[in-house]
């Protein structure tokens, strides 16, 4: 393999690498419903397929929980479960931040 062909499949496979991970996303909410026959959990009002390496057994209908996904096809697919809420996430039925993060107007 020539040097230009190394520099090449190198800077493709970077590429490639840096784009994945800006599909992904995470979001934090209540889970409203769950089909495991079709392999779908609903987070506010926002339907997640489960992903094919992601174990949903342990979930459960009206549990917390955060998620982080990615967008294929037109769908978005659930990749991981991830800690408990704890930062600055969008809730999935608003797409708001949580009031506990909104800027504080107190002056010391």
């Amino acid at each position: 393999m020539s040097t230009i062909s190394k520099i090449y499949a190198t800077t493709a496979f970077i590429a490639m690498a840096v784009a994945g991970q800006a599909n992904a996303a995470v979001v934090s909410g209540t889970i409203s419903k769950m089909d495991m026959a079709r392999h779908t959990i609903t987070v506010g009002r926002h339907v997640y397929n489960v992903g094919p390496k992601l174990d949903a057994s342990a979930l459960k209908q009206g549990q917390s929980v955060r998620l982080s996904y990615r967008s294929s096809r037109g769908h978005r697919v659930a990749t991981r479960i991830l800690a408990p809420a704890r930062g600055k996430v969008a809730n999935a039925s608003t797409g708001k931040m949580p009031a506990s993060h909104a800027a504080s107007t107190t002056v010391r």
